[in-house]
């Protein structure tokens, strides 16, 4: 059993080493989403009140990020950007690095604070 329970402490600590940020990817802690914008492409705008730090070389929005939400992964992420903008809670918004749509950096983890 104990061995069962090490193997899985192992994989889940690979897993979010797998999932770290890139060093090029930008962040932004404890602010509140002022703005979302959906469009027919299935994409989702995010505009914050807070400047992130980090800007990838591709974004030059420096309080926006974009969220894919045709997977499934990305209504997850709307799904909790929505529940913060609708209570006004703060969050942690980490980038992935890369832009998917246009000038905005994708977002990669999305924290949610009480």
């Amino acid at each position: 059993m104990k061995t069962f329970f090490a193997a899985a402490a192992l994989g889940l600590g690979l897993a979010s080493f797998a999932m770290a940020p890139t060093a090029s990817a930008s962040v932004v802690y404890n602010a509140r989403i002022s703005s979302l914008v959906p469009n027919n492409a299935g994409v989702l705008q995010i505009n914050l009140d807070t400047v992130r730090t980090g800007l990838p070389a591709c974004s030059n929005a420096s309080i926006s990020f974009s969220v894919n939400v045709t997977t499934l992964a990305g209504q997850t992420l709307a799904a909790t950007l929505l529940t913060a903008m609708a209570s006004n809670l703060p969050v942690d918004v980490v980038g992935t690095g890369t832009c998917e749509f246009a000038n905005l950096e994708s977002v990669g983890i999305v924290s949610l604070h009480r």
